[in-house]
């Protein structure tokens, strides 16, 4: 056990917690005890057995029964996701909350708040298509309104400031919008900028 006394902290605390020190492993390991003690055993051990992978050496004998059981959790539903998110919307648990999450532009851009409240996101992804092109097999009109419009409504969200990792694919970001996005205030912890199929100069 990682933590006495959880019973007196909510849920909401315990998150809020792992979202001021998303590097520290102690917070979800606190959670995870929460979580056992509220009878949420899969959830509890989703989070242990990925931090446990994370530790391990890739050639470690155990590290194949954690994967095993890694895939078990995560196909029996130990991955919870908010029932009113669109199941195009991917989410990949690391640590065994949501961590990575890739969406379509517009789904991104209709209620962004949603996106954040998944979970301790420090990975995103963006696809520069609507979901209706994307499933529709277009390539063409894939923008939803001015994209230098949409990169400074982006580059003012303070939950920026969890991100790791930005990705953009399919996206036509100009030298314009790359230079927007470069001095957002918010983007203080981004180790990785993906950019595929940009117009930037070289």
């Amino acid at each position: 056990k990682q933590g006495a006394g959880t019973g007196m902290m909510d849920e909401a605390t315990f998150l809020q917690s792992i979202l001021n020190a998303p590097q520290d492993d102690y917070p979800r390991l606190m959670y995870a005890d929460w979580l056992e003690e509220h009878d949420q055993y899969d959830r509890a051990e989703l989070i242990r057995v990925q931090i446990a992978l994370e530790e391990i050496n890739i050639n470690a004998p155990n590290r194949a029964d954690l994967e095993e059981r890694q895939h078990d959790l995560l196909s029996g539903g130990a991955a919870r996701r908010p029932a009113t998110l669109p199941v195009s919307v991917q989410i990949r648990h690391t640590r065994g909350l949501p961590g990575e999450v890739s969406l379509h532009l517009d789904e991104f851009f209709a209620d962004p708040q949603a996106i954040w409240q998944i979970g301790p996101i420090h990975a995103l992804e963006l696809i520069g298509t609507s979901r209706q092109d994307f499933l529709s097999g277009r390539t063409s009109g894939i923008l939803l309104g001015d994209l230098v419009r949409l990169m400074q409504q982006f580059v003012r969200l303070p939950e920026l400031q969890r991100l790791q990792r930005l990705s953009f694919q399919g996206l036509p970001l100009t030298d314009e919008g790359l230079t927007i996005l470069c001095e957002s205030p918010h983007l203080t912890q981004l180790t990785e900028l993906r950019l595929a199929n940009a117009r930037v100069s070289t």
